[in-house]
């Protein structure tokens, strides 16, 4: 077994609970409740509904819950629909590997409640897993970049692979874990995963439109891929515990531009580096931010929808590409990624949990309001956005908006966007629980939702996660 591999082995089965600091529990705690709520809304959506529809075709033992229902499956195959549920509004947190949440947090969950552990058990393998992803992301190439020129000015790099379709690796460490796996059986678990990894399809999702379900990486399927590596390893399947060797191993294979595995096990144990940025709308991280600069606007300068003439926002350098650039609302899927619709739906007050549906999809008024609506960026904006990005990597959300009423002109702009890991715009506590009220509300009874909430806040103190997942299913 090589270096890295038995260092990761011997951090996730050798790390307690009691190694984890405060800050890292009670982030936790936000992660799963809001992928919890996601998941539970998205029930409700295409994706969601085929995904629940196979998992209960395929059942298999009764061992785990799907989020939101209240159907048993076996746990490979929960984990797939969780997975798919949790990514389908493009809804979850982002962090530890951009949109690793989907991925990695299922085959924990479902593992736990097939073994019944504690909530306290639970806390540990989430945290153990967010920090692999984080650590095995981080020696991978970022999904963008922004390069200093001899010039001062920057060139913004969109790599041709990039994305989380390693995080079946750091899922099947987290199901190890709520099994208790020693650390070469372990290590055979990750070896496994490690070769049933997705080829990074991110690059070539940007550059083609309309969305599908599918979208840059398939969540449920790693997250089922994650379950059964760590299932067969306890049966005593190899897998390859050279798995990151420098030469030929993942960082190579796996399509990488750039391996750095020296940042995976660098301060593992002593510097955590979870660190999770929230979403306010569903929508894909580099288009909602700007809903609350239109809304500001019209709300302090007492605008109607009636009074917009047109609006030219900038977002994002993704914008360029063609999810972006040709997106006409053709599938469901595109709603998280066509900011003229998110900002429509803004303007008119649609609640976030309502953005999917067919009936605000097919509103006149929505549709009238989005031809408004200019989402080109220039080289300004660009330049802004990659000084801002070489600062802090969270920092790329740097937006602006200028709106065009009553023959005036409105501006603003902001460096970091609700739900951002930065003072200035981190959502609280109280804000998660009501998006997670928000989101629960058409399928959980009321007085679950707020055991819920109460549950997962307290989970150290939760005797079995059976009790948990007893106040997320119907």
């Amino acid at each position: 077994m090589e270096q890295i591999m038995q260092g990761l082995a011997k951090f996730v089965t050798e790390t307690k609970y009691a190694d984890l600091p405060e800050r890292v529990i009670h982030e936790v705690k936000r992660i799963l409740l809001d992928c919890a709520g996601d998941a539970i809304s998205a029930n409700e959506c295409d994706r969601g509904k085929i995904a629940v529809k196979l998992a209960k075709r395929l059942g298999g033992a009764t061992e785990a819950t799907i989020l939101g229902t209240c159907d048993r499956v076996s746990v490979a195959n929960a984990a797939f629909a969780d997975g798919e549920l949790i990514d389908a509004e493009d809804y979850a947190p982002v962090g530890c590997g951009i949109h690793s949440s989907p991925h990695i947090l299922p085959p924990v969950l479902v593992m736990a409640e097939s073994l019944n552990i504690s909530g306290q058990d639970l806390l540990l393998a989430i945290a153990v897993t967010y920090e692999v992803s984080a650590r095995i992301s981080a020696a991978l190439t970022p999904i963008y970049e922004s390069i200093r020129k001899a010039d001062g000015r920057y060139e913004i790099r969109h790599p041709a692979v990039c994305g989380a379709a390693y995080s079946i690796l750091p899922g099947a460490a987290g199901a190890g874990k709520v099994m208790g796996l020693d650390p070469e059986t372990l290590a055979n678990a990750i070896g496994i995963a490690g070769y049933w990894a997705q080829p990074n399809t991110f690059r070539k999702w940007e550059m083609t439109a309309p969305a599908r379900m599918t979208k840059s990486d398939p969540a449920g399927w790693s997250a089922q891929g994650s379950v059964q590596a760590a299932l067969l390893a306890s049966m005593g399947y190899e897998g390859d515990t050279d798995l990151f060797d420098t030469e030929f191993g993942f960082g190579k294979f796996s399509g990488s531009e750039r391996w750095r595995p020296e940042r995976i096990l660098a301060g593992i144990g002593q510097n955590w580096y979870l660190r999770m940025a929230y979403k306010d709308y569903p929508a894909g991280w580099c288009c909602g931010g700007a809903n609350p600069l239109l809304i500001a606007i019209m709300k302090e300068n007492n605008l109607t929808p009636d009074d917009i003439e047109h609006i030219h926002v900038m977002t994002h350098p993704l914008e360029e590409f063609k999810l972006w650039q040709e997106n006409r609302m053709r599938t469901q899927d595109d709603v998280a990624f066509n900011v003229p619709y998110l900002l429509a739906c803004a303007a008119y007050g649609v609640r976030k949990q309502d953005y999917y549906d067919m009936a605000v999809r097919n509103d006149p008024r929505i549709k009238a309001f989005m031809k408004k609506i200019d989402p080109s960026i220039d080289e300004e904006f660009k330049q802004k956005w990659a000084a801002l990005q070489v600062k802090d990597f969270w920092g790329t959300s740097y937006m602006q908006i200028e709106v065009k009423a009553k023959g005036k002109t409105f501006f603003k702009s902001l460096d970091y966007q609700k739900g951002a890991d930065h003072e200035s715009s981190r959502m609280t506590d109280e804000e998660l629980i009501q998006k997670f009220r928000d989101n629960a509300e058409r399928t959980i009874p009321t007085h679950k939702i707020e055991k819920a909430i109460k549950a997962i806040f307290e989970l150290e103190k939760v005797p079995q996660v059976s009790d948990l997942m007893e106040l997320v299913t119907v």
